[in-house]
């Protein structure tokens, strides 16, 4: 839906820039953005070739306009025109309310953004056509029966990533590890390395990302369910959480899977 807008933004601004349309098309394509960006690559790319030909028509159209904003009924008041971008930051303490004019006749346009610590760090759990799967198996291959490894201990992560019925495309698994662990990395020569894991591996990595944080698998296709493997080492004593591991498609974001959080301790 997203990218059909733009491009119907896009015909119409050639068309007749003076139409209806146009900024309707734009209030629905900006309907469409989620935290600041639309669900897929191709998505963002056509919303803002779309969007940028708006604005350059807008501009070249500009006129004067002279604002005012008003924070919490005359608390604080900011006046300002069309020669440049005016940020805002009032204080959150002294109330909620914002009252922004304009006399004209230029269009103004407000941006708002907000950011802040949510309450609640848990995401929500789930499978949509998708399923990956989390376990910790210790080096001979068995679950671990317990929430509790020793430092140093080197372990196993299986990987189970199922796509249902439907073969799927472009698929990422996002592994983040506990702040007390480590990957293995088997490239580096002093790396201890598990031989079984690659010959029980099922799914191949067609790229890999290892980060300090976490570990990014990419799929160009997954079909059935499969498993794979990599070692990870418990380096540091503490209690942690065990963020969820995600997977989904890149191009379909509904197409997705969040699973396996916990918590874990290094003694």
């Amino acid at each position: 839906d997203a990218r059909t807008a733009a491009m119907m933004l896009n015909a119409w601004l050639d068309l007749d820039p003076s139409s209806a349309h146009v900024p309707a098309l734009v209030h629905r394509l900006n309907s469409f953005r989620s935290n600041g960006c639309w669900r897929t690559t191709q998505e963002n790319a056509a919303a803002l070739l779309a969007l940028g030909k708006y604005v350059r028509r807008a501009l070249a159209a500009r006129q004067p306009l002279q604002a005012v904003a008003v924070w919490n009924g005359g608390t604080k008041t900011w006046a300002f025109d069309d020669t440049a971008m005016r940020r805002i930051e009032p204080d959150p303490a002294a109330g909620a309310d914002v009252i922004i004019s304009n006399a004209g006749p230029g269009t103004l346009f407000v941006a708002w953004h907000s950011s802040g610590v949510p309450a609640n760090d848990s995401l929500p759990e789930g499978d949509h056509q998708l399923l990956v799967r989390r376990a910790l198996l210790d080096q001979n291959g068995r679950a671990l029966t317990t929430d509790t490894v020793a430092q140093g201990d080197l372990l196993v992560v299986r990987l189970t990533l199922d796509a249902r019925s439907t073969p799927r495309n472009n698929v990422v698994i996002d592994d983040l590890l506990p702040a007390g662990f480590e990957l293995e990395n088997a490239d580096l020569r002093t790396a201890e390395t598990v031989p079984w894991i690659e010959r029980q591996q099922a799914l191949r990595a067609d790229h890999l990302e290892q980060r300090d944080d976490r570990v990014i698998f990419f799929f160009d296709e997954v079909r059935g369910s499969n498993t794979y493997f990599y070692a990870v080492r418990a380096v540091t004593p503490g209690t942690y959480r065990q963020p969820p591991v995600r997977a989904e498609c890149m191009y379909d974001p509904t197409v997705r899977s969040v699973h396996d959080a916990g918590q874990i301790t290094v003694e």
